[in-house]
């Protein structure tokens, strides 16, 4: 067991300097708080933004399963398109 007794207020009632020591105003004095404040960068601003964007978009996928059971969403440019980007990444 510890020899130190455990330290009540009326012991610390005369100590101000103690850590979690309550400091009481004096009546009649106007009471200051520190105040907090938060600033963000564009950046920070642009991924809050990007967060809200779900990951997959509905719309675009309804739209080309859309296409594709009409046929028509297959055409000899998008192809070029796939088949250029393809090998810009295999060069």
């Amino acid at each position: 067991m510890s020899d130190i007794a455990p330290i009540n207020q009326s012991a610390a009632a005369g100590y101000t300097n103690l850590p979690g020591a309550v400091v009481k105003p004096v009546a009649g004095s106007p009471v200051s708080r520190p105040s907090d404040r938060a600033e963000f960068s564009d950046a920070a601003r642009f991924l809050a933004q990007l967060n809200e964007v779900p990951d997959i978009r509905e719309d675009l996928v309804s739209s080309v399963k859309s296409a594709i059971d009409k046929g028509s969403y297959e055409s000899p440019e998008k192809l070029d398109i796939a088949v250029d980007r393809l090998l810009d990444e295999l060069a």
